[in-house]
């Protein structure tokens, strides 16, 4: 009783100091509850203690706010991450539904659309602030400084050569057939040397070497990805070989004599024999018992340049004689400056120009071990070249890819039809296989694409796809004005939607490229027959399941300005022929089962929705 009196004491005693009120000593309470009862009301009574009141209120509605603003969020966030799960599950299902609505010869060849070799890094994007001053003060330090040794170490290259070469009577622009002599071949030796001078010149002092160059009885031929015009350097200075070449660079009055000096095998682009030419010397150089001694065959199996992302389609020829090769891999290691020298990028005036005034250059050179072909290898030059690929893409790290040479002729023949250079890479090693397409088919189907690309952007939007081929049948109809009726607008958008496989909501030059390959090949019972009639009926009817009318069918076959258009009775026979069961309407099995003896069918509608405005493919 004692100690509680005490408390209580002491409690009032702290309770008048922060009342700042001295408090008059209480009676004893009888109870506990009495003594908390006497103190509230004490605290009320004072200006303090209301305020104490107020603020424990106040702060006790905003925990209980604050906790229940906490529930809700975490209720809300439970809902909206169901709701997403939902939704990406929806949407993979809507997608997976699209895509097997869409023939699958669209979506395998779109599925090899990776990485495009023949775009530099830096293509379209503005130098960085580092690279703009360095440039502009090594132009007027390091690069005088470079061009004058360069100028000096190829004077001496060519001295040397001339010397190897003198009194040699093959003509400049015919490859050697035999090997230079040993005095010969002692002042060529020294040209490798010299190469290696003007590599450091260039800006590649330290240049890093994996591996070995194998001897020649192990492996006459060498194959070297492509990059730019550094390797043959490169490769010159660290093996004893000979190079393919074109014939222009051969006839060169400087650098044909050095090329003269190193054996180098001409290339002549403009005769019809020179692919066939140049494989027999390349087979004569690689198993002649006359080249035994003479240097090893260097080649570039890509027969172009890339950017090093990926390992393209290979030429046949190091790999028709059957015997061993050694694969080199290269890199160019850089951060801000990309040495490829592609098609989208820089000119070879500007590369080495840049070249020139970076303040170092990284190069590294892994040689793998000699492959050895087995028979079937050695019987079968393209799956020689295929497994040789595989191992360097390996080395590499990257993937093997479909493009080809003809995918640079087509860049260029983008620039000239205003197209991005960049989208007119369509892997043609695949549409070869998979629609026997050639490279004038495919120009053909740009230009056709570049008359509905008014803009150049390389893409269409839908609205612009329906206003380009709605203006393409007014024109081939001789109508003018007016808009898109809403029936056609609608074909020409499931058109759209069908061809758009990346769903990126833009039709690009690749996916045109392939449905208008899909209907050429699919017409006339060709190879994707029944790819381009399922394409046909799912653009017109939305659905196997739905049915077409007869205001449909002849929209379709009476289209005016179509070269298979039919006469509107001619139409209504066929529409009552294919209608089996007299119901009005057609249903997809009777649509299938009519387009085997009434190819017309599937030609009116290649000719309404998608290659009506492409123009025949040249003859030849």
């Amino acid at each position: 009783t004692d100690c509680s009196q005490l408390g209580e004491r002491m409690l009032l005693k702290l309770i008048g100091r922060l009342v700042r009120r001295p408090l008059p000593p209480p009676p004893p309470p009888a109870t506990v509850l009495a003594t908390v009862r006497l103190v509230i009301e004490r605290l009320v009574a004072s200006t303090v203690g209301r305020t104490l009141v107020v603020a424990a209120g106040v702060c006790a509605l905003l925990v209980l706010g604050a906790r229940a603003h906490a529930d809700a969020h975490a209720e809300l966030y439970l809902s909206r991450a169901t709701l997403a799960y939902y939704e990406e599950r929806h949407a993979h299902r809507r997608k997976k539904l699209r895509t097997e609505r869409r023939p699958s010869c669209l979506t395998l060849a779109l599925e090899h659309a990776t990485n495009n070799p023949f775009v530099s890094s830096t293509f379209g994007k503005p130098p960085s602030r580092y690279e703009r001053a360095k440039l502009a003060l090594s132009t007027f330090t390091l690069l005088p400084m470079r061009l004058v040794a360069l100028a000096l170490l190829g004077a001496a290259a060519w001295l040397l050569a001339s010397i190897a070469l003198l009194g040699l009577r093959e003509p400049p622009g015919a490859p050697l057939p035999r090997p230079l002599s040993r005095v010969r071949r002692v002042f060529a030796r020294p040209i490798r040397w010299v190469l290696r001078a003007m590599l450091f010149a260039l800006g590649f002092y330290y240049i890093r070497v994996r591996g070995r160059p194998a001897r020649r009885s192990r492996a006459p031929v060498l194959v070297c990805n492509h990059v730019t015009f550094v390797e043959p350097l490169a490769l010159a200075w660290l093996v004893d070989g000979c190079f393919v070449a074109a014939a222009e660079w051969v006839s060169m009055p400087v650098v044909g004599t050095v090329a003269r000096a190193l054996m180098t095998i001409p290339v002549h682009r403009t005769s019809p024999t020179s692919r066939k030419d140049v494989a027999a010397v390349i087979n004569a150089r690689a198993t002649y018992p006359a080249w035994a001694h003479g240097p090893a065959v260097c080649l570039f199996p890509e027969g172009t340049t890339t950017n090093g992302t990926a390992m393209i389609h290979f030429k046949l020829g190091a790999f028709a004689p059957g015997v061993a090769v050694q694969p080199v891999v290269v890199r160019f290691p850089h951060a801000h400056f990309d040495p490829s020298w592609v098609e989208a990028g820089p000119p070879l005036p500007a590369l080495v120009r840049s070249m020139l005034c970076q303040l170092v250059n990284h190069l590294e050179l892994t040689f793998l071990p000699p492959y050895v072909p087995s028979a079937d290898e050695a019987r079968d030059a393209r799956l020689f070249g295929d497994n040789v690929r595989r191992v360097m893409a390996s080395a590499l790290g990257v993937e093997c890819t479909g493009h080809t040479l003809d995918d640079v002729a087509l860049q260029r023949e983008a620039r000239q039809l205003h197209l991005p250079v960049d989208a007119a890479v369509v892997e043609m090693d695949v549409l070869a296989r998979l629609f026997e397409a050639d490279r004038q088919t495919v120009a053909a189907v740009m230009r056709s694409f570049a008359s509905l690309d008014h803009e150049g952007k390389g893409a269409l939007t839908l609205d612009e796809w329906v206003q380009a081929v709605s203006a393409a049948d007014k024109d081939a109809d001789g109508r003018a004005g007016g808009g898109t009726p809403s029936s056609t607008r609608d074909e020409l958008e499931a058109v759209f939607r069908l061809l758009d496989v990346d769903e990126t909501g833009t039709l690009d030059f690749r996916e045109y490229l392939l449905g208008t390959l899909l209907m050429n090949t699919g017409v006339g019972g060709g190879k994707h027959h029944d790819d381009a009639l399922r394409f046909a009926w799912l653009a017109l009817a939305g659905s196997l399941d739905a049915r077409l009318d007869r205001a449909q069918v002849r929209r379709l076959l009476c289209l005016p300005g179509n070269e298979h258009s039919l006469t509107d009775t001619r139409a209504m026979e066929l529409f009552e022929e294919v209608d089996v069961n007299h119901d009005g309407r057609i249903e997809w099995s009777e649509f299938r089962a009519c387009a085997d003896t009434h190819p017309e069918l599937l030609q009116a509608f290649s000719q309404r929705m998608v290659t009506r405005t492409a123009p025949p493919p040249p003859a030849g």
